[in-house]
């Protein structure tokens, strides 16, 4: 086959080309056909349904990329692997009086009954520690569920008013200190607490899995999400 505008000084040179494009295929290829006006290919419908031989039919792509995606109609016969689901609006599936707290609005997604364990588990791991150091209960005292709530929303405030370190929240500077966690939790209990704050029994059975210590408070947490909130389908 000749190429055009070639010759034996420049066929290596075109060859080599990014703009190289494959010769038109041949005539016995019934199902694909393909010519070139100006700067655009025209591709013919592919619609089996669709007998017209209307050429005002056929899509219009421009020849960028020799390599580049026909998009075309598909059949109807075509069926995809996947299959996108109905949209619906984030709605609110718990029952909310009017006028009711934030409290009441976020104990519905962490209720009481989580503080209830993970102080247990959290008490167990005090007793651990009482026993290696020769404590009393009155030098280190159990903790409660009240106490573990105070404990978690501390972390709350601390996670979007954000300091150098922990202890510059009890600072008595007035740019750095925080008054809410003061009034909430002493310096030194909140350290003890958050080293020995435990969502599991410390002692794991032998078969435990890898995430055995948060595995009770990630199961609650889906339990509360999926029953206190639909969201959409679709990401933003």
């Amino acid at each position: 086959m000749e190429m055009l505008g070639s010759d034996d000084s420049s066929g290596s040179d075109f060859e080599d080309s990014d703009d190289f494009e494959p010769s038109d295929k041949s005539s016995s290829d019934d199902d694909y056909e393909s010519h070139a006006e100006g700067n655009n290919i025209l591709i013919p419908n592919t619609d089996p349904d669709d007998e017209s031989e209307d050429e005002s039919n056929n899509i219009v792509i421009p020849n960028i990329d020799p390599h580049h995606v026909i998009w075309s109609k598909p059949p109807r016969s075509f069926t995809p692997h996947f299959t996108i689901p109905d949209d619906r609006k984030p709605e609110v599936l718990v029952d909310l009086e009017s006028g009711c707290l934030e409290l009441t609005c976020f104990q519905k997604i962490f209720p009481r009954s989580l503080y209830i364990f993970i102080s247990q588990c959290t008490n167990e791991r005090l007793q651990i520690l009482r026993d290696k150091k020769k404590k009393t209960k009155d030098e280190i005292r159990d903790s409660d569920s009240s106490e573990i709530m105070l404990t978690l929303g501390c972390l709350l405030v601390m996670s979007y008013n954000k300091l150098l370190n922990v202890y510059d929240c009890w600072s008595k500077n007035p740019s750095m200190g925080n008054q809410e966690i003061k009034m909430a939790m002493v310096r030194n209990r909140f350290q003890l607490l958050m080293s020995k704050l435990y969502f599991n029994h410390p002692k794991p059975p032998t078969n435990a899995s890898k995430t055995y210590y948060i595995d009770e408070m990630v199961n609650c947490l889906k339990h509360t999400f999926l029953n206190a909130r639909g969201e959409s389908p679709f990401q933003s």
